[in-house]
């Protein structure tokens, strides 16, 4: 099935709850509105047709400028059987919480951990929300626009919370 078709068949499911679609070098990225998301990935995985039983990627961005939401998921599909593949991506605001992907894709625990670690962004019902790359008490998310760029602008807000000198 071509990438369109899955756009098309999303839209007729989904009417309420597809945002957007735009193609770019024949990859397909569906914005689908945050309180249809779990629904939206659930479908393309469990439909026969679809069969997009693997998660390639996920990850969080930055985008602090665009009304929809500061923040935005990036879901990477992919069907093994039928060679197709399908980008997903909601916003959501700062404060709020997206549902987790784990009861739908396992893969989906330890890359929800780096959007969070990251980007600071929270999952619903996740199993085991916290750091997978920074250390626990780190203050701040380092893929956020406004993270300091060199190491002399973390002795203020970015910084682990214990008293530590950072010398072993």
């Amino acid at each position: 099935m071509l990438e369109k078709d899955i756009v098309s068949k999303l839209q007729e499911k989904f009417s309420q709850g597809i945002v957007s679609s735009v193609s770019f070098r024949d990859q397909f990225t569906v914005t689908v509105a945050l309180e249809f998301i779990h629904s939206v990935v659930a479908f393309l995985k469990k439909s026969p047709e679809l069969d997009m039983d693997s998660l390639n990627d996920l990850c969080g961005a930055d985008y602090p400028k665009n009304a929809s939401g500061r923040n935005a998921v990036v879901y990477h599909l992919y069907s093994n059987r039928l060679k197709h593949r399908i980008r997903l991506k909601t916003f959501l605001q700062e404060t709020a919480e997206i549902d987790s992907m784990t009861d739908i894709y396992e893969v989906a625990n330890w890359l929800e951990r780096e959007a969070f670690d990251m980007v600071g962004i929270r999952f619903k019902n996740h199993p085991d929300q916290r750091r997978i790359l920074l250390p626990e008490g780190w203050k701040g998310y380092p893929l956020k626009k406004e993270y300091p760029v060199f190491m002399p602008a973390l002795a203020g807000k970015y910084h682990l919370d214990d008293s530590s000198d950072g010398k072993e």
